[in-house]
This record gives structure tokens, sequence and C-alpha cells, in this order.
């Protein structure tokens, strides 16, 4: 947990909600529920059903028995950071049975072209990030962005169309932030999840993928990920305090 005091605060806020649904208490269930994970996860629905459920991006599925906050109107597609306590496992065809404690929404877009067409308006802003990783096949962005924001700022992940890239064996693709010309005021965190497609580990015919950024510190970098080497895992992931999708595009 490398990043957990800037995390804290957080999970303080995620926890506060807990206590409001006692629909199970620990003598029905073998997991205790003041335990609890943030993950991330897609949201997804049964045929002919009208209640979501999550995927885990270990692949894992939450079916929710109990819920402190409104979740009926989320979409199939749709990106989570949720707050789950885990109430049983390995029932009616789910990995786990869950009370939602919380969750925000994530951004979702796919890979785009980039080209002579469209390189203006996609942009190539200077950012930091904060923390980028694959989960199933989505690539996870964690960066910081202008804010206040006059409008909303835009992201993009593209396979760059104008300039030839190595046959290495790898997917070459950027990832690229427009802050709409807004280069005062402070930064705080944003996130955006990619769903990699042909680009993610899914394609079989990949090593892996490289990511270029524009970074503030070092310029142009490259993030390397072998898909050989990504592993599916059960452990919780920590995101920073008040990371968000809003205000951008």
């Amino acid at each position: 947990m490398k990043k957990l005091l800037m995390y804290l605060a957080f999970a303080l806020i995620c926890m506060a909600v807990a206590p409001i649904l006692q629909s199970c208490d620990d003598e029905n269930s073998q997991y205790p529920l003041g335990n609890y994970i943030i993950a991330m996860a897609t949201v997804a629905k049964e045929t002919g059903t009208v209640y979501p459920y999550f995927v885990l991006d270990n692949g894992k599925t939450v079916w929710v028995a109990a819920s402190a906050v409104e979740y009926e109107g989320l979409e199939p597609g749709q990106r989570v950071i949720g707050n789950f306590t885990i109430l049983d496992d390995n029932r009616d065809g789910f990995d786990y049975f869950a009370r939602v404690n919380n969750y925000t929404l994530v951004l979702t877009k796919d890979v785009i072209n980039l080209t002579e067409a469209n390189e203006d308006s996609i942009g190539n802003s200077k950012t930091t990030i904060s923390d980028m990783w694959i989960g199933a096949d989505y690539l996870n962005v964690e960066f910081l962005m202008v804010y206040p924001s006059y409008e909303k700022h835009m992201v993009n992940l593209v396979n760059n169309r104008i300039i030839p890239v190595d046959d290495d064996g790898y997917a070459h693709l950027e990832f690229r932030y427009n802050n709409m010309g807004d280069s005062n005021g402070k930064l705080i965190p944003g996130i955006v999840s990619f769903e990699l497609g042909e680009y993610g580990p899914s394609n079989k015919t990949l090593k892996g993928l490289k990511v270029k950024i524009n970074s503030i510190k070092y310029g142009d970098k490259v993030y390397t990920y072998n898909y050989s080497d990504e592993k599916s895992t059960e452990e919780s992931r920590n995101f920073s305090s008040g990371v968000n999708s809003e205000g951008l595009k």
C-alpha cells in the first residue's frame, strides 16, 4: 500500500456510509461487515433483468445484495471505482454477494486514431501521471488535471497514424490530454479508463503495450506493459483522495 497516506481520506469517506444499511450481520456472514474493498469494476446486466451487477478487473462477479446508494440506473459497460463489503461468496452463480457502500463513475472511452485532421483538437498538453495500469482489457490512467476549468478538458488514448512506429510486437499508443488552455490553477487527480480492444491482453499476438505520454517532468516518456507479466489480483487498489472524472470528456 505504497500510497496509503495519500488515499486515506478517500477511504474514510467511503467507510462513513458503510453503517447505513444493516440488512446483514456478522453472525450470518463469514465476512466481517467492517471489512471492505475498493476496486475498479465494470457494470454488467443479465439478459431480462433490470438490476446491474459488477465485474471486477480480476474477472470476479459481484451481485448487489444490499446498497447504501442508488445503483439501479447504472448501464452495462460503465466503469466505476466501487466500495464493496463482501457478504458471501460462490452463491447463485456469482463469485460474491456484496453490499455497495459507495461508488464513483469513471469516464470510459475507446482508443481512437490520431490523424492530421484531428490532431489539433485532440491536443497534447503536458501532464503528470500518478498511476497507470491495465485491468482486464482496460488501461486505467490516473493523472493530474488543472482546476478550475472553464470547459471540460479532453483525454484520449490514440493510435498515432501520422508517424510510423516500430514493428516490435507491441501495440504503440499515446495518452493525450488537452487542458483547453487552462494552464493556471491547482492540480487535482483525474481518472479515465480506456477499453483497449484489439490492443489489449486478449490479443494473444501482442507482446504487450507501450504508452507514450507528454510528461511535465520528463517530456516524452514511454510506459511499457508486458502482457506475459500482467496477472489478475484479488488485492484492492488505492485511489487518490477525490479522484474523479468530472470536468473531463
